[in-house]
C-alpha cells in the first residue's frame, strides 16, 4: 500500500526531529550527571584515585547516612560553603567542617570496604 500524502512524510519527518532533539537533551543531561558525580568522587578520594566510576561512587554515595549524603551534597555537588552550610543548620562554622571530616572519613571507608 503506498501513501501519496505529502503531509503524512512531512509530519514523520518533524516527529523524528522532535525525538532526535528529546534524545540530544536527555544525553546532555546524563553527561553533565556523569561529570558531576566523577567530581564529587574526586573530591571524595582524591585526584591520586582515578580508577572508579560514577556507578560506583553513587552506590557508595548512597550507603552513607542521610545526614552524611545530604551535607557532603550540599558543600561539593550544589557548592555551599562552610558558613552558608552553618547558617543552614544553625551551628557554627567549625561544626559544619567537623561534620564534613567524618562524612568523608565514612565514604572512605565504605568505598575501601567495597573494593
Amino acid at each position: 500500500m503506498k501513501i501519496e500524502n505529502p503531509h503524512y512524510f512531512y509530519g514523520r519527518k518533524i516527529i523524528w526531529n522532535a525525538y532526535r532533539a528529546i534524545l540530544r537533551e536527555e544525553r546532555q543531561k546524563y553527561m553533565e550527571q556523569r561529570e558531576m558525580i566523577e567530581r564529587l568522587g574526586a573530591r571524595l578520594l582524591g585526584d591520586k584515585s582515578k580508577s572508579f566510576t560514577s556507578v560506583e561512587i553513587v552506590d557508595t554515595f548512597n550507603q552513607l547516612d542521610e545526614k552524611q549524603r545530604k551535607l557532603l551534597q550540599m558543600r561539593y555537588v550544589y557548592g555551599f560553603s562552610v558558613k552558608e552550610l552553618a547558617a543552614y543548620y544553625n551551628v557554627h562554622p567549625s561544626r559544619i567542617s567537623h561534620r564534613l571530616t567524618e562524612s568523608r572519613k565514612a565514604f572512605k571507608k565504605l568505598w575501601d570496604g567495597d573494593r
